[in-house]
């Protein structure tokens, strides 16, 4: 039985450091405009993690040795 169904809450808790979004295509150096969805891939060879950003289509899927991915958007 989950914690959940046992009307249970669980939190958790965890701040990380990421670097901010960069503001261009790792792989093209194109820049990504307002609106545009993007990929980022985090590191964890560092303090803060170090973060990748990839235009949607140059998004191949988690780079090898990555920590996480997500898809956000350019605000």
């Amino acid at each position: 039985m989950s914690a959940a169904s046992n009307g249970l809450s669980l939190a958790m808790t965890q701040q990380w450091e990421v670097e901010p979004a960069a503001g261009r295509c790792a792989v093209t150096g194109r820049r990504l405009e307002e609106g545009e969805e993007f990929y980022s891939a985090l590191f964890e060879d560092g303090e803060p993690f170090r973060r990748v950003d990839y235009g949607y289509e140059s998004w191949k899927g988690p780079p090898e040795g990555s920590y996480c991915n997500f898809k956000s958007r350019i605000q």
